[in-house]
Order: structure tokens, then C-alpha cells, then sequence
């Protein structure tokens, strides 16, 4: 099997890491990549290390765009790829050298929908060690399955990355425009529309983390997710996910408190 996979990078202010992100896609040792840079209006130098990397690589594509943010980036790389299978990278990280290649073959072995590997969490401009696991573990999802151990805190991952997909899951799936905690409002339904999921616990993608990020401070904006809580609850609702809903209401609650432990004033 050879089959064309899609890798979507939205790109916006990260010039001091991109080159990096994007080294890491081009040396990766499955080679039938379509390489999808998004430039979503980034004010730095990106729009220009994007078109240089596409002078060299035939399989690089860089599509501009007026600023939109994350969601509005991905939705359109899903739009734009041509492969049977895709995955998202963030700018300002970086993959393991056979990121795509393991997790296809993970695909392709157990016929999933979904492959997903481990994310390994590092701190910019601070030193970090890194051992791959030992031992590979597995484990195999139901639809069903995959959303309730998503409330695990050991579970299944609700970021987009680290994932690779069949692209046909997004026929009827695309990302919120304009809001935070994206992968909240979406990772749900990808799973609920696959059949079989399946996750490595082999470190594959390294997540960079960068103090005073978001992620890491509190702003009012971040409470949009609790919007996502609401559709859950509808979405549970309306499939007859009825045992998970006491699980959606468990996990709100501890996102205000997380919140509310952010809030330095």
C-alpha cells in the first residue's frame, strides 16, 4: 500500500519555529506526501519560508489566506487535500521521522478509521530528555468506546494532532471558525463516525509548549468551550449517548475549576 496522505500545517507567527515543523514532514521516511502549508495571514516572515520550501519539494503546497484563525486553516487544508488519509501538524511542532508511516500501517493492519500515537510535551527554550517507550501498547476502540475514554484522564487524546485519519470521516465534519478549545467542539464526532480507532502509546509527536500561551492563562475567550459542553450534551442526546452525559456535565465543571485556577486577579 502507497496510498497519498495529506499533511495540513496552518502556519501564523511562528518563524522562530517553522523550519523545524516543516523538517520534520519533509525527512519523514513515508514519502507519498502531499504537504499542505496554510498560511493564515501571518505577519512574520512564514508566508516566506512557506513559498522558499515549496521551490524545493514538489510536494509542498502553500495556499494564502487572510487571517481566520486555527479552525478556518484546517478547514481548509481538509478542503484542498487530495489524499485518502490526513493529519494536522501545528507550526510550532514537530513529528517523530515515522510518524506517517507508523500510524498508516497501524491503519492499514486493524482497518481503522482512526491511528493515534502519544504526544510528547516539552517546554520551549528549556532543556528536555526524551526515551521512547519499551514496550509498544495498543489499544482498540469501538466509536463508542474511543468518546468515553476520552474522559480518562490517562485516555484518549481530544487534540486534533497526533492523529492520522481517513479523510472521508470530514464529508460532514469541519472545525469551529473563530473559537478556542477547536478540537473539543470536533473530536467527538470524528470518532462517533468511525468504526474502529486505534491508539499507540509510542511518543510520535513532540508538543511544544510556550509560557503565557492560552493554553496556560486564563481569558474569557477559553469559556467558548463550555458552548462545546452544550453541544455535546445535545449531540449525546440526540444518538442515544444518554451514560455519557453525566461524564460531559463532570467534565465542564472541572474545565471552570481549571479556569478559575488560572485567574490571577
Amino acid at each position: 500500500m502507497n496510498d497519498l496522505i495529506s499533511v495540513i500545517v496552518p502556519v501564523y507567527n511562528v518563524e522562530k519555529y517553522l523550519v523545524e515543523c516543516i523538517d520534520s514532514i519533509v525527512r519523514q521516511s513515508y514519502q507519498n506526501l502531499e504537504i499542505l502549508l496554510i498560511d493564515d495571514g501571518s505577519p512574520d516572515n512564514c508566508p516566506a519560508i512557506c513559498d522558499e520550501y515549496a521551490k524545493k519539494d514538489k510536494r509542498i503546497k502553500v495556499i494564502h489566506q487572510k487571517n481566520a484563525g486555527l479552525s478556518a486553516a484546517r478547514n481548509t487544508g481538509i478542503q484542498k487535500a487530495k489524499g485518502k488519509y490526513i493529519c494536522f501538524i501545528d507550526s510550532d511542532d514537530f513529528i517523530e521521522k515515522n510518524y506517517v508511516k507508523y500510524l498508516y500501517e497501524l491503519i492499514i493492519k486493524y482497518d481503522a478509521d482512526i491511528a493515534e500515537g502519544t504526544l510528547f510535551h516539552f517546554y520551549d527554550d528549556e532543556p528536555y530528555t526524551f526515551n521512547q517507550v519499551n514496550e509498544e501498547k495498543l489499544r482498540i476502540f469501538t466509536n463508542k468506546e474511543a468518546i468515553r475514554d476520552l474522559y480518562n484522564s490517562n485516555g484518549v487524546p481530544v487534540t486534533a494532532t497526533q492523529k492520522l485519519y481517513k479523510k472521508e470521516l470530514f464529508n460532514n465534519i469541519s472545525y469551529p471558525i473563530g473559537k478556542l478549545h477547536e478540537d473539543f467542539f470536533t473530536t467527538y464526532k470524528l470518532y462517533y463516525a468511525s468504526k474502529k480507532i486505534i491508539y499507540s502509546n509510542r511518543l510520535i509527536y513532540f508538543y511544544r509548549q510556550r509560557k503565557g500561551s492560552i493554553n496556560n492563562t486564563f481569558n474569557l475567550k477559553r469559556l467558548v468551550v463550555l458552548e462545546a459542553i452544550d453541544e455535546i450534551e445535545d449531540f449525546y442526546k440526540k444518538h442515544n449517548l444518554n451514560d455519557l452525559l453525566i461524564l460531559n456535565y463532570k467534565q465542564g465543571l472541572n474545565l471552570v475549576l481549571c479556569f478559575y485556577s488560572q485567574i490571577k486577579d
